[in-house]
């Protein structure tokens, strides 16, 4: 048995900070922890990448889904994690042909949208308005703001 009168108490090796502060600092309006959400009020249904040119079975196999599926991800997980194949680009580094379309559908006054990559070179085009993707544009072969391969 142990011996009595022992009065020894622990001693802490190190003295814990008694002040905790955030390692990464988020705005409480930033979308990255927000659900991605979507809408197709503003689709453009005439244009050159309107939504008429897709067939039923591909926008429903192929841009329906993953839209689908990134509703159960983050604003952050989505254009932040995987900006490679899902990110922003200036509208004044799109084709002329795109600004112009912008103009004539009176959207002319955002700065930025936002392309998706669906697969190979298929791409939807859109804008972010508040937590909603705007679906805007259906970009089959990858011409509203083409990539500039490198070494080339």
């Amino acid at each position: 048995m142990g011996k009595r009168g022992n009065n020894k108490k622990p001693v802490n090796k190190y003295e814990p900070k008694a002040v905790k502060s955030p390692k990464i600092l988020k705005s409480p309006d930033s979308l990255a922890d927000k659900l991605f959400r979507w809408r197709v009020g503003w689709a453009d249904l005439d244009g050159y990448w309107g939504w008429n040119k897709i067939t039923h079975e591909q926008l429903f196999r192929d841009v329906i889904t993953k839209l689908h599926n990134f509703e159960s991800m983050t604003w952050g997980e989505i254009f932040v994690k995987t900006k490679k194949h899902h990110h922003p680009v200036e509208v004044s580094k799109l084709l002329k042909e795109a600004q112009n379309r912008l103009l004539e559908l009176e959207k002319d006054d955002w700065s930025e949208l936002y392309s998706i990559k669906i697969g190979g070179t298929l791409r939807i085009w859109g804008m972010k308005d508040g937590q909603y993707f705007q679906v805007l544009w259906w970009d089959p072969k990858h011409e509203i703001c083409p990539s500039k391969l490198k070494h080339t």
